[in-house]
């Protein structure tokens, strides 16, 4: 009687058992299925990548299947500080290919909105079950930087160097990334120059126009008044290395007098080489006072006259951080 009476309520246990196995397999079904449509999604891969640059994690972006590197190009710029404030991220489009999906999506990137297609392919399942994706185009890029008139500039504030002055040279850098490409040392500036980086394995091409600062101008100023002044305290017709002189055929009473009535205007303009600028030739007036005495009657007169000249000088930038001014 007990064995008749035992299988029953074995069976209700087995019973009981099975619908217990069976739902923890359709929900262990549900779930894959769940996180293939999403953390293991073309849509779900893309974010992941995208969210690690707007946590400014550089080793995880890095670390997506598909990115690689580019053979030739510095990764200076592969850091957490040269990448700009991506925000907002939304994937708004996604085209189904047979061996590629193409999705679109928005952002902003240091407060301005913008779009990138990101292309992913297959790469095999994980575990037999879920869904794995790689970049079909790497999101590293190139920023191909060619800096005028000196060969140093920032990026994002990162002090960098190409191979020299108007010579371009490569950079990679993560996609979508925003770079304020400038120059600002003690005597020359650039004005920035903001670059968008949005299309995946592209090279995107940028110049700093580097250019004399109005400090390093001043300073030159002053150097050329103060060689006017020196040049006008000689008390002679022709001031020894001096731009202006004027012949008296009468002879001369007095020590003559010269004073600067225009001073030149300087400006600087790159030279042949980086490290040379020049003041490119710049009139002045310089004014003479002296007495002389006529040869031909002996009667004593005093010349006053303006005497126009011009004056050009080559500043070179010394490795020890100061300047050789030199009159051409």
């Amino acid at each position: 009687m007990a064995n008749a009476s035992g299988t029953p309520e074995r069976g209700r246990v087995i019973a009981g058992w099975l619908i217990l196995l069976g739902l923890i397999i359709a929900g262990f079904i549900a779930t894959v299925v769940t996180l293939n449509q999403t953390v293991f999604s073309a849509q779900g891969f893309v974010t992941h990548y995208l969210e690690a640059l707007e946590r400014r994690d550089v080793p995880a972006a890095l670390a997506t299947e598909g990115v690689t590197a580019v053979e030739g190009a510095s990764d200076s710029l592969l850091a957490p500080d040269a990448l700009g404030e991506l925000s907002d991220i939304d994937i708004v489009a996604e085209e189904v290919f047979p061996d590629v999906r193409v999705l679109t999506v928005a952002y902003t990137l240091d407060g301005v909105a913008g779009e990138t297609e990101f292309f992913v392919e297959p790469s095999g399942n994980r575990f037999g079950l879920f869904y794995g994706w790689s970049f079909a185009r790497s999101p590293i890029s190139v920023l191909e930087v060619t800096p005028l008139h000196a060969a140093e500039f920032t990026v994002n504030g990162i002090r960098l160097s190409s191979a020299g002055a108007n010579q371009p040279s490569a950079w990679q850098v993560l996609t979508p990334s925003r770079y304020v490409l400038s120059h600002d040392s003690r005597y020359l500036t650039a004005t920035d120059v903001p670059v968008r980086v949005t299309t995946p394995n592209s090279i995107v091409p940028a110049e700093v126009d580097v250019q004399a600062s109005a400090e390093f101008v001043s300073q030159l100023q002053d150097e050329v008044d103060s060689f006017l002044q020196d040049c006008a305290a000689q008390q002679v017709l022709f001031p020894s290395g001096c731009p202006f002189g004027l012949p008296i055929d009468d002879r001369v009473e007095s020590a003559p007098q010269w004073s600067i009535a225009e001073h030149p205007v300087i400006s600087l303009v790159p030279g042949d080489t980086s490290d040379v600028w020049v003041a490119p030739e710049t009139a002045g007036v310089a004014h003479l006072s002296v007495e002389v005495r006529s040869l031909f009657d002996g009667s004593l007169s005093r010349v006053e006259e303006d005497v126009p000249f011009t004056i050009s000088w080559a500043v070179t930038l010394r490795e020890d951080g100061g300047v050789s001014i030199d009159v051409l």
